[in-house]
């Protein structure tokens, strides 16, 4: 409710306010001209009503350095200023346009990532350009359905081309676009794919878990005017939200694939070879492992049905399908059934053993780059090892790679100094700098070398363990009894189930999911032993 009058026209200095108020006992215009000869004095507290006078307390806060400040005015200030953000939104269709464009260009930031820092090809844009126009095709073409649909075939029918209208029920329909940032690792995964590039869906997770690729806060490379005018629900998808699984991303790709009829136009044959070699080397396996995973696929399997399904993901389950769970499961169970079937001849208990104790151990030497971006992507799973469980050196690891690469790319913060700095915001920071003081005497931080070793080096020093533990097994071959024989089942079970753990948390794949994925693919080679035979 206003707390102003109307009453005669001002006149001082030719103002024309007729707007009046109380203040002090004086009556005020709109302006703050005081009427001259107009004093009231309210001392009679039972006539407030009949004399129509008002006394009120003026809301006056400070600042951070003590200068009053209206906290009425400042929350008028502040809805002003909120309702003109608010009318430079776009909404329906020009809102639409808007994301397309800050979506393709995200996409374009993310290529020339990958082609700069990663080695990938300059064909790789040209084909991820033709999979956004492709989608493209396909929003219209749905945008066309169902303006057509609006009308019944008695308005509209023959061969006659007619301009159809789009009214704002129409323009409501098709606004929802199908795009999340997931959307933007689908199309590079599959231009990777159609290039036949050794590039899998959890290298794609491990880069934008350590922000090497653009993906969370999106928003932030768009311009700044964009950023004014987008609405709200497209910052949000922009902004990322949660690190996605590699089901969640397949999936995607599944989608995208049947909307634009992957299949029909591009390459969607899996490299599943490279898949294979980079499990060997995960665990690490000796190489003759990498050529019978490959025999063990080309013998029961067709190396065509290792591709890009095009399938409706709603209710769908049958994740032995994909191709790259499919390569992971036929890996696993032929490293079961080799050391099954080898009987200790070539690899012995002792070197399963070996397998299960350095898998579990920590290493003393500084990790690899690639292990330490393995360890942050990990970390940011729930379903992961808990960071209470870390040792000292995953934790050091962790805070250097803060440090280094994430708070790096912030951007530096403003100094004391800063002429731009506000005062309050000076003071404010300060602040927030003496809550927690920390004195770095009493937390010694170990001595750390300045270069890490490569991934090259730590692969070296995980084979050489494993073939110390060969070269020992020569020197003094085991005793045959009959413990040996009844051990060896429990230990091989143990690696496998060691192996799909590691897997399930360096591709971010659910346990239950991968399971489920290894029983169906153990089902179809026992099928096709029996049809065999």
């Amino acid at each position: 409710m206003s707390t102003y009058i109307r009453g005669p026209v001002c006149g001082v200095d030719n103002c024309p306010s007729r707007l009046w108020r109380v203040i002090n006992g004086r009556r005020t215009c709109q302006y703050g001209h005081v009427m001259e000869g107009d004093v009231e004095f309210n001392d009679d507290d039972d006539n407030v009503n009949v004399m129509s006078t008002m006394t009120r307390r003026m809301n006056l806060t400070t600042n951070a350095v003590g200068s009053f400040q209206s906290n009425l005015s400042m929350s008028q200030l502040q809805e002003s200023q909120t309702s003109k953000h608010q009318s430079k939104k776009l909404y329906g269709q020009d809102a639409n346009l808007l994301f397309l464009k800050a979506f393709q260009l995200i996409l374009r930031k993310q290529c020339s990532t990958l082609i700069n820092d990663f080695g990938f090809p300059t064909l790789f844009t040209d084909v991820v350009k033709l999979i956004w126009m492709k989608y493209l095709e396909s929003i219209d073409r749905d945008n066309r359905k169902l303006v057509s649909n609006e009308f019944s075939d008695g308005e509209i029918g023959g061969d006659t081309e007619v301009d159809v209208p789009i009214n704002d029920h129409t323009e409501h329909k098709v606004r929802k676009l199908g795009l999340h940032m997931s959307s933007t690792i689908a199309m590079l995964y599959m231009a990777s794919v159609h290039l036949g590039l050794p590039v899998y869906m959890n290298d794609f997770i491990q880069w934008i878990s350590t922000t090497k690729l653009l993906y969370f806060k999106a928003t932030e490379v768009l311009p700044k005017q964009w950023r004014k005018l987008l609405p709200n629900h497209y910052l949000g998808i922009l902004e990322g939200g949660s690190p996605p699984n590699e089901i969640q991303l397949l999936n995607k790709v599944t989608s995208l694939s049947r909307r634009i009829q992957f299949n029909t136009v591009f390459n969607s044959i899996l490299n599943y070879r490279g898949l294979v070699l980079k499990l060997v080397l995960a665990i690490p396996l000796p190489p003759e492992f990498y050529i019978y995973t490959l025999e063990l696929i080309e013998l029961l399997d067709d190396g065509s049905n290792f591709h890009i399904i095009e399938r409706e993901t709603r209710n769908f389950t049958q994740y032995h399908f994909y191709a790259e769970l499919r390569t992971i499961s036929y890996f696993i169970l032929t490293v079961r059934w080799i050391l099954m079937a080898d009987k200790g001849n070539r690899y012995s208990n002792r070197w399963i053993v070996a397998l299960l104790q350095q898998s579990q151990a920590d290493s003393v030497a500084d990790c690899s780059e690639v292990t330490l971006d393995e360890n942050v992507k990990n970390s940011l799973y729930p379903e992961n090892k808990d960071s209470f469980e870390w040792s000292e050196r995953e934790t050091l690891d962790y805070l250097d790679w803060i440090e280094k690469s994430f708070l790096s790319k912030q951007g530096k913060g403003p100094s004391e100094t800063d002429d731009n700095l506000s005062v309050d915001y000076r003071i404010a920071r300060r602040k927030l700098h003496q809550i927690l003081p920390i004195q770095s005497e009493k937390y010694l931080i170990p001595p750390r070398s300045k270069t890490r070793q490569t991934f090259i080096e730590e692969l070296q020093e995980k084979y050489a363990q494993i073939q110390d533990t060969l070269i020992q097994e020569s020197h003094d071959p085991p005793k045959d009894n009959g413990l040996e024989s009844i051990q060896r089942p429990i230990l091989i079970a143990q690696l496998g189930e060691l192996l799909t753990k590691n897997i399930s948390t360096n591709f971010v794949v659910p346990l239950e999911r991968l399971s489920f994925c290894l029983k169906k693919i153990e089902k179809h080679c026992i099928e096709e032993f029996t049809v065999r035979q």
